[in-house]
């Protein structure tokens, strides 16, 4: 039987990972690790790095400073 090939990521710290995700969103995080956003929160979980209600969370961001620009 073949086996699927397994494909090892340098993972960063925590607290690299703390760090990252207080300055973006998890889908840029993922491209930078080329890893799936998937990837990211099982690297949280691995850490036991609470992700909140992190929901929306930049788009949310985003349209506040929008809005506090015009």
């Amino acid at each position: 039987a073949e086996f699927a090939r397994r494909i090892v990521v340098n993972r960063p710290t925590k607290e690299q990972l703390e760090q990252l995700l207080e300055s973006m969103p998890m889908t840029e995080i993922s491209n930078i690790y080329n890893v799936s956003d998937k990837t990211i929160r099982k690297w949280c979980r691995y850490y036991k790095i609470s992700l909140g209600n992190r929901l929306g969370y930049w788009a949310k961001l985003r349209s506040k400073n929008k809005s506090s620009t015009q």
